[in-house]
């Protein structure tokens, strides 16, 4: 199984904090090129949407203070990319071609009918519902986790403005 689940060490930057998990991305990710060889360059994680970074979601220890812009250290697991694109695309279609079959070889005379195609089409997003049901469960049992924080001192504090009377 471990040609087929691909273990990632990596050093990211967060990017947003909630009470009990953040959200990291890559830094590997931030500064790439993006669409016409731009670089990002508005700040890690924005690229002006012409980039898609995958961003994690962390499950966050009571006892770590982490605020955004920190480096962190996390790993996460992905499916190799072959058996990805296999189950994303060949198992709706596989699903939907076994059906086309089933009705070519019980009732030929009924292959083309509307029927077989609505039967078709539900076994294509039957498909499509248990390569969810499969992400969901590969998310259950590999979630990313936190290795490291980088101690960086007190978050920046919320800038305020200030009323002058004149």
């Amino acid at each position: 199984m471990s040609g087929l689940v691909q273990r990632h060490e990596v050093t990211g930057i967060v990017t947003g904090v909630l009470a009990n998990s953040i959200t990291a991305i890559p830094v590997e990710d931030c500064g790439k090129n993006g669409e016409n060889g731009r670089t990002c360059t508005g700040g890690c994680g924005s690229c002006s949407g012409k980039k898609r970074i995958r961003a994690f979601t962390l499950p966050l220890d009571d006892s770590l203070q982490l605020h955004t812009g920190q480096q962190i250290r996390f790993r996460y697991h992905a499916l190799h990319e072959t058996v990805g694109a296999l189950l994303v695309f060949g198992l709706p279609l596989g699903f939907a071609v076994a059906t086309l079959l089933v009705w070519q070889t019980a009732s030929p005379d009924r292959a083309e009918s509307g029927i077989a195609l609505l039967s078709s089409g539900i076994a294509l997003l039957l498909g499509f519902a248990v390569v969810r049901i499969v992400d969901r469960f590969f998310g259950r049992n590999y979630p990313p986790e936190l290795l490291s924080a980088e101690p960086t001192g007190e978050p920046p504090a919320p800038s305020r403005k200030t009323e002058t009377n004149g």
